[in-house]
């Protein structure tokens, strides 16, 4: 389910948001448009200890739980589970979309699979630092296109060939912001998904989580995108990796995106574009999602993570408890 801007294949009205919510037993459609309230300061219990990511302040949870919260100059940060990630050395241009599986990497992203007007198709989604534990994100075109919500949504995170070392995840609910689901704006091609729990662990538990950072500023950062293409030479079973020492910004669509080379087909929608990413631990900063790409040229663009996107996060991350 990735979208070209050749011939498009493709996909709020400030403060509106859509919602969609799985009642577990059904899977019955109920679309919501809710009023985002203003960002609330983060809790009392976050604030434990304070260090500097560029321009940002952080303030950080209690060790070992990989939840940190930062506001500062519109940016907020979360470190990943497997604790922060700094002075990673920008990667060198790799477009090649080589086999990658390492560390958090491994299991943090994952396949996401669903039915869009009866046909099935395959995104990527990440695990993201969360309150709850429960966050994914991904494109917005891979769970809402064309008027119609992708139904019968599940995500296998670390998904290797045949492989589903950490079992098949249920969505409990989803939200896309409405400039994608009325005009299909690329730059709003973002999606946040809560998933239900298992055997009474959360997602994040079993599989860690990817950090996160809002509102990055437009510099060209170094990034790292992750997928499972699906269309030839690839075949959607493993983890594929491209890298671009600064992100491309001149994207044709008129998108505020990242853009970088890559050979990843379609398959890479939704997948994590990481900045400050350590190639060995697999771990680093979400800053955008795979989302549209030329079928004349080998550019991939991501949807950037803004303060819309971390509207979206929040009303999953507060949809109730996991």
């Amino acid at each position: 389910m990735t979208h070209t801007t050749d011939g498009i294949l493709g996909w709020a009205g400030s403060g509106l948001l859509y919602v969609q919510r799985f009642p577990r037993s059904a899977f019955l459609l109920v679309v919501v448009a809710l009023t985002i309230a203003a960002p609330a300061a983060p809790g009392t219990a976050l604030v434990a200890a304070q260090r500097s990511l560029g321009d940002a302040t952080i303030l950080a949870s209690a060790p070992g739980h990989g939840r940190v919260v930062a506001v500062a100059d519109a940016r907020v940060v979360l470190d990943p589970t497997t604790g922060p990630v700094r002075g990673a050395p920008a990667p060198a241009a790799d477009p090649s979309g080589d086999r990658y599986n390492a560390g958090l990497a491994g299991s943090a992203v994952g396949q996401l699979f669903g039915t869009e007007d009866g046909q099935d198709g395959a995104c990527t989604a990440t695990v993201v630092a969360s309150q709850s534990g429960s966050v994914l994100a991904t494109a917005g075109h891979c769970v809402f296109l064309d008027g119609q919500w992708a139904q019968d949504i599940e995500f296998i995170p670390g998904r290797d060939g045949r492989r589903a070392p950490y079992g098949r995840w249920k969505v409990d609910s989803v939200a896309v912001d409405q400039r994608w689901a009325k005009g299909q704006d690329w730059s709003h091609d973002v999606a946040f998904l809560r998933l239900a729990p298992q055997d009474g662990k959360t997602i994040a538990a079993v599989t860690g989580a990817q950090g996160i950072s809002f509102s990055l500023p437009a510099d060209q950062p170094p990034v790292t995108l992750l997928g499972y293409p699906g269309e030839e030479p690839f075949d959607g079973t493993t983890l594929r990796r491209c890298s671009a020492p600064a992100a491309a910004t001149d994207d044709p669509a008129g998108a505020r995106s990242w853009g970088m080379a890559c050979e990843m087909t379609a398959g890479f929608s939704g997948g994590p574009v990481l900045t400050d990413f350590d190639p060995a631990a697999g771990a680093g900063y979400v800053i955008g999602v795979g989302s549209h790409y030329r079928l004349s040229s080998n550019d991939r663009w991501s949807a950037r993570l803004d303060d819309d996107a971390l509207a979206l996060y929040r009303s999953m991350d507060s949809a109730g408890p996991a």
